[in-house]
């Protein structure tokens, strides 16, 4: 659960009076002496002044609503921060801030199966699928190369699950496999016909896909390729 000792955790500091890149520091001081609790965003740049520190992370609605929660307010100020000064720890705070919104996303969507009562898969009939990886599966045949994005993708998530919940619940079948997206939001793919019972069962409604990884393609990436390969068949 995010709160605002963890979201100055997952934070880049910049203190006041502290030694470093002096245009930063000169900033901070400043800022610290004007803008207390206060935030602003800038370019998908959150920061916010506590104390004798400016905190900068990648924007999220949800750290905005925990900031709020603890009566920070909208302000305007310039955030002391040189990206390129900062690059390996800003590269690991967007991996953090990614992983914040995705548990987010999938919380959103489960809340929203529970009011339309779409069930639970078990989990050892899970187990036995593929999960599409966010980031999509580049294929390949003799005559096109394409990635297969899962189908709520990061666009559908920007969309704070408004556009996405239409596919919540739903699953297709073709060429011997199902395609359905999971109560978290998640695309899964299953080998064989066996396990519409069990998406049937749990709610789920039968809408129109597109079935990757028929048709002579392959998946480029050899890992994701052998964990496809070792997927298993469901009689």
């Amino acid at each position: 659960m995010l709160t605002l000792n963890r979201l100055k955790t997952d934070s880049l500091r910049i203190r006041a009076g502290r030694k470093g890149i002096d245009s930063e520091i000169e900033k901070t001081a400043y800022i610290c002496g004007r803008f207390q609790k206060t935030y602003t965003v800038d370019s998908d740049i959150l920061a916010f002044v506590d104390g004798k520190s400016v905190f900068v992370r990648p924007y999220t609605g949800s750290a905005i609503s925990i900031l709020e929660k603890y009566g920070f307010k909208i302000s305007s100020f310039e955030i002391p921060f040189m990206e390129k000064e900062h690059s390996s720890e800003w590269d690991n705070l967007q991996q953090i801030v990614s992983a914040e919104e995705k548990a987010e996303f999938a919380i959103k969507c489960e809340k929203w199966c529970d009011d339309h009562d779409i069930g639970i898969i078990p989990d050892e009939i899970l187990a036995k699928t593929f999960v599409m990886p966010d980031d999509g599966v580049i294929v390949t045949t003799r005559y096109y190369e394409t990635n297969y994005l899962p189908i709520i993708g990061p666009f559908r998530k920007k969309a704070e699950c408004d556009d996405a919940k239409k596919y919540l619940g739903t699953y297709y079948d073709a060429n011997n496999q199902v395609m359905f997206v999971n109560r978290n939001g998640s695309t899964l793919v299953a080998k064989g016909y066996g396990i519409i019972p069990y998406l049937k069962n749990a709610g789920y409604q039968r809408i129109f896909f597109f079935i990757p990884f028929s048709k002579g393609e392959i998946i480029a990436d050899p890992e994701i390729r052998k964990i496809w390969e070792n997927t298993p068949v469901f009689e």
